[in-house]
């Protein structure tokens, strides 16, 4: 069996995936009344599944910003443009991590190298006051639950965790991103 490729510790979080978590952040507050008050208020309540939705995602991608690495690939439209008398190439990104493939936020986290979940949960308790595993476990399955909502019972939600949960680790991985602190 042919071992895995090494792959070079990354110093950064990607900002890509970043910047993506930060837009669903950025449309979850957009859904508030209050965005800068303390608690959270929804302008409507029809809003309340596409909020926790937005918030949770907002979580996965931050966590999956850390270790993710990317590689390309090309595709049959690819190969078929570069073929073309235009002389078109679309290059086409695919993550590859090692992180399962699934949206509980307690499991991507867990999956992280240990250092980075060190640093992280230091930085993160710093600025928000919070445990974050507490946090993660409390809202591990949220965006399952929004996503899906309409298909399974209703549960109740924290959003004030969920937000906290998601402003909290956009704000630590961005601090250890920009200090080159423990981000490997």
């Amino acid at each position: 069996m042919a071992s895995k490729p090494s792959l070079k510790p990354r110093k950064r979080p990607s900002g890509k995936i970043l910047g993506s978590a930060k837009a669903f952040q950025q449309a979850a507050k957009l859904m508030e009344k209050n965005p800068n008050g303390p608690g959270t208020k929804l302008e409507d309540d029809r809003l309340a599944m596409p909020y926790i939705a937005n918030y949770a995602f907002c979580c996965e991608l931050a966590i999956k910003s850390i270790e993710v690495r990317h590689k390309d690939i090309k595709s049959k439209k690819q190969r078929n443009l570069e073929s073309s008398s235009e002389g078109m190439t679309v290059s086409i990104r695919v993550p590859e991590h090692d992180l399962k493939k699934t949206h509980n936020l307690k499991n991507l986290f867990a999956g992280l190298h240990n250092m980075n979940k060190k640093a992280i949960k230091e930085q993160f308790k710093t600025i928000t006051g919070y445990e974050l595993e507490k946090l993660l476990n409390c809202c591990k399955n949220y965006f399952e639950e929004a996503r899906y909502n309409s298909e399974r019972s209703h549960n109740c939600y924290d959003l004030t965790r969920l937000k906290i949960l998601a402003d909290g680790l956009i704000e630590s991985i961005e601090t250890l991103g920009h200090t080159g602190l423990a981000i490997k």
